[in-house]
């Protein structure tokens, strides 16, 4: 009998993967028997994840790639699947918040700066959405695969003072269950035709 919750020789991507959420998310999976792709937009970030994910005695590669770029991902998924054929599972942990974008106990929300705002939203909700539509299909084409979102409590309550990351939070939240009653349907009609 097979473990169904067993992740041992898939393939799983993890956005953000050399900062503390996403390492920390691509030890756990290398410790399970995953192999992982270590992606982030900072190379030493990079480098150093991949090689302490091969010291744990795991398969790792890694590569620069910015979650705001749509064509440097599909680059990224073409390298991907030569290296090791297929995407089992995708991870979005990239994200994170801007001090413009945080208000002080003395600003009101009329306080906060527009442009922080716009990068902080931009980064977290666009930032696992193509990350979804670009490695998803890969998962779509093979006709398996499973995406997990990183969210945030602060989507239940205004319980902090980020509003643009609480937005975003909550746009990937809706996101994901969007995508869920899809189940790849589109891809499954193209194969039955």
């Amino acid at each position: 009998m097979t473990d169904s919750f067993s992740v041992e020789g898939k393939v799983a991507i993890v956005t953000g993967g050399g900062g503390v959420l996403g390492g920390s998310i691509s030890k756990s999976l290398i410790s399970s028997g995953a192999k992982v792709v270590v992606l982030d937009i900072r190379e030493d970030n990079v480098n150093n994840k991949v090689e302490e994910l091969k010291a744990m005695g795991g398969e790792s590669i890694g590569f620069v790639s910015n979650v705001l770029d749509v064509e440097e991902m599909k680059l990224t998924r073409e390298k991907i699947l030569k290296a090791w054929g297929r995407i089992d599972i995708l991870v979005n942990a990239a994200g994170g918040n801007l001090p413009g974008a945080t208000l002080t106990e003395e600003q009101t929300v009329f306080d906060m700066k527009i442009s922080d705002f716009e990068k902080v939203t931009n980064l977290n909700l666009n930032g696992t959405v193509y990350p979804c539509l670009v490695f998803g299909e890969a998962m779509a084409n093979q006709g398996a695969g499973s995406i997990i979102n990183v969210s945030s409590m602060a989507t239940l309550s205004a319980i902090t003072r980020v509003p643009g990351y609480s937005v975003a939070k909550s746009g990937i939240d809706i996101f994901t269950k969007w995508m869920v009653p899809w189940k790849w349907e589109l891809n499954l009609e193209k194969k039955l035709e």
